[in-house]
């Protein structure tokens, strides 16, 4: 990725290809640099529509200062101004799920890479909690995602576990500490039904999604600890008629998903994480093993 801001290969130049009822999407992107990422990203429709966007916006949380100690001496770090959260109750020190096995597939890419070289990951030593905004969702949108969620759950081999109904509202610039909505934890990833009028980035696009990072300035101390999901209920309330409807749903929610795990888009059109019109029913080889390597980060116990 470049450090610098602008527009990159157009795929809008080249025409949508028809292959039955298979799917298709593609991709633009735009850096903002330091960590700041908004991509436009795989859409996974049926071909014989006109092609329609996803992106994700990545948000980095740095170090700022230690907090002041307090007299017990529980000061802790802080993010955002506020104090970053100790570890969650539901943290282990071994992992919840095995390690899934990668299998041959090569081809898969991370959104953010160590120093050392080794992606930026979730803890797979504790569940990544989600919420879900779900005003005028469909239940089947809701089953749907929840599919994608076992989807990914399989895949990756991290635990995913639904926190029920919110009324937080889509926004780019989302913070991971919310404290007045969430309390002393790290905010769940927040999965929304949203439209152009409430959330204006939605105009034209299926959906949203990216992962929030934090960096604790230390090495191997950068971490997914959220992220978020928005669909948009103008484009998929549509395709709600038809099996292969959901199963639309259900393939835009896995790709976004991939995006809250730390995946970045691939250059193969038989990958689900791929970035340009590309005929998909399911996870390629690279998918599943880029899930797979996705959910094999290191325990933490700092936050």
């Amino acid at each position: 990725m470049t450090d610098d801001p602008g527009l990159r290969g157009d795929p809008w130049d080249e025409p949508p290809r028809r292959r039955g009822g298979r799917l298709t999407g593609f991709l633009v992107v735009l850096s903002l640099g330091l960590g700041g990422v908004l991509a436009w990203a795989i859409v996974v429709r049926p071909a014989v529509d006109a092609w329609n966007a996803t992106h994700i916006y990545a948000r980095v949380h740095h170090l700022e200062q230690p907090a002041v100690p307090t007299g017990d001496g529980d000061g802790r770090p802080l993010l955002d101004g506020m104090p970053i959260p100790p570890p969650p109750a539901d943290a282990s020190s071994q992992r919840l799920l095995p390690v899934v096995d990668p299998g041959p597939g090569t081809t898969y890419a991370f959104t953010r890479l160590e120093d050392d070289g080794e992606p930026v990951r979730v803890d797979p030593c504790r569940p990544l909690h989600y919420v879900v905004r779900a005003d005028g969702m469909p239940a089947v949108v809701l089953d749907a995602v929840r599919r994608a969620v076992a989807r990914v759950e399989d895949a990756s081999g991290v635990v995913l576990v639904e926190d029920g109904a919110v009324d937080e509202a889509p926004d780019p610039e989302r913070s991971a500490l919310q404290p007045e909505r969430y309390g002393e934890r790290w905010a769940p990833v927040l999965v929304a039904w949203s439209t152009p009028r409430e959330y204006p980035a939605l105009r034209g696009v299926a959906g949203l999604g990216g992962a929030i990072t934090v960096d604790l300035g230390t090495s191997g101390s950068a971490r997914i600890v959220s992220g978020a999901v928005t669909l948009n209920a103008d484009l998929l309330t549509e395709r709600l008629g038809s099996a292969a409807g959901l199963d639309y749903v259900e393939l835009i929610a896995t790709h976004e998903l991939g995006h809250v795990l730390g995946l970045a888009h691939v250059d193969d059109r038989a990958e689900l994480m791929d970035a340009r019109p590309v005929v998909v029913d399911g996870m390629g080889p690279g998918d599943r093993a880029g899930f797979a390597l996705a959910g094999a980060g290191p325990c933490h116990d700092d936050t």
